[in-house]
């Protein structure tokens, strides 16, 4: 019944940390957040979490974005790395679409893990976190504003996930040539704009953003993946 459902998610979401209320709703836009001299209202958590705020100084992703200050998985100094079988999330603020018909989404990211092992993704979710759904697949078209999205169909480190459901499309790859049994290639190789339209949650009262990230359990000595300058508009 209605009942035993909502017990059921609402213990799968306090078990596995996946869920949060919308305590507070962001509603007007343009939003435009560049996590500066804040996280941003941004949490973060998951198993073997390495995200961590602040400014970057790693050996490849050694600024951020925009200004001094971003998000990452890997941590954010040379000699971190993320955590081996890692499966994370960094979670944004809740969003009222409902005076939003066409819901644009633009930030700029950076990648530096290893190919097709480990990566990111994004996706958004209706019901507080009790599920998720993936924003889109690999090798879209690009356009003036659809461009640089996913560029896999497959991140082996997701494979598992809650909620995913199935999908792991996203981000992998680095900059580097093959080492032995660690793949190179792929790699965004410096800050890169993305952006994506979302038509199908124009009008929404209550959207979830969140980045996933997922990592395989050897070869994980890369500086890993970093989000910045992050943008909602109409």
């Amino acid at each position: 019944n209605t009942r035993s459902l909502i017990l059921t998610s609402l213990f799968f979401c306090y078990t596995i940390s996946l869920c949060a209320q919308c305590t507070q709703t962001i509603s007007n836009f343009p939003y435009q957040q560049s996590f500066e001299t804040s996280a941003g209202g941004w949490t973060s958590g998951g198993a073997g979490s390495t995200w961590a705020w602040g400014s970057p100084a790693k050996p490849v992703i050694n600024a951020a974005g925009d200004g001094t200050r971003c998000w990452m998985a890997g941590g954010l100094t040379a000699g971190t790395t993320y955590s081996d079988g890692e499966q994370s999330w960094l979670q944004s603020p809740c969003f009222d679409f409902t005076n939003i018909e066409f819901p644009l989404l633009a930030m700029k990211l950076f990648w530096e893990t290893e190919q097709q092992w480990d990566g990111a993704s994004f996706q958004y979710s209706l019901d507080n976190g009790i599920t998720w759904s993936t924003a889109g697949v690999d090798n879209e078209k690009q356009d003036c504003i659809n461009k640089n999205w996913f560029n896999t169909p497959g991140v082996n480190g997701l494979n598992g996930m809650p909620g995913t459901s199935g999908s792991t499309h996203g981000w992998t790859g680095n900059g580097q040539v093959n080492n032995g049994s660690c793949k190179g290639g792929s790699g965004s190789k410096a800050w890169v704009q993305a952006g994506r339209t979302l038509p199908a949650l124009g009008g929404e009262p209550s959207v979830m953003f969140r980045f996933i990230f997922g990592a395989g359990t050897t070869c994980n000595n890369y500086d890993g993946f970093a989000v910045d300058s992050f943008n909602i508009s109409n």
